[in-house]
């Protein structure tokens, strides 16, 4: 028996550090799990934004993916309801697409209450949640160590959404320059 559990210890120290550190998408009962670089998180955010027919509610910290962006966009001109809350700094940051955003009329707000609005979260049609460490960044992609899930629940989506509205209601609307 001592034997049996031993070889199982060992086994599962072999499989567990392997799964840990693979770039692939994992799916653990509904919840599907990201990590990068090059995990396949914006891909990911994409096909998800796709599927949205009626909102998606971003919160972000950094904001300068085109390919995220591009979705966000289509999305708006099919019809879904998109709104954007941006942490502060996006105003000096050349490479935001919040300009992008405001030129093909999707609303955009600052977070100003905080020293950092570092959410980084994608709420999609009241039942769907993006969240995790991954900033909308080509770097988060490619670059950097991050993770990111993607949690389909309507119970959880209520949560997020008062909490966006909480950040909505102390955020400011921004206009093109």
């Amino acid at each position: 028996m001592k034997k049996i559990i031993i070889a199982l210890l060992f086994t599962i120290f072999l499989i567990i550090p392997s799964t840990l550190y693979s770039k692939k998408a994992y799916i653990h009962s509904i919840i599907s799990v990201y990590f990068s670089p090059d995990g396949g998180a914006t891909n990911a955010i994409i096909k998800q934004i796709k599927k949205a027919k009626k909102e998606i509610y971003v919160q972000s910290y950094i904001f300068t993916s085109k390919h995220i962006a591009q979705a966000l966009v289509n999305a708006f001109n099919r019809g879904v309801k998109v709104i954007i809350i941006l942490d502060k700094s996006e105003l000096k940051d050349k490479w935001s697409m919040k300009n992008f955003f405001l030129k093909e009329g999707i609303p955009v707000y600052i977070a100003y209450k905080y020293k950092i609005f570092h959410d980084k979260i994608i709420i999609i049609d009241d039942k769907e949640i993006i969240t995790g460490s991954f900033n909308f960044t080509y770097s988060a992609e490619h670059y950097n160590a991050e993770n990111m899930l993607i949690i389909p629940s309507k119970s959880l989506a209520q949560v997020y959404l008062k909490n966006f509205y909480l950040h909505l209601y102390n955020a400011k609307k921004i206009t093109l320059p």
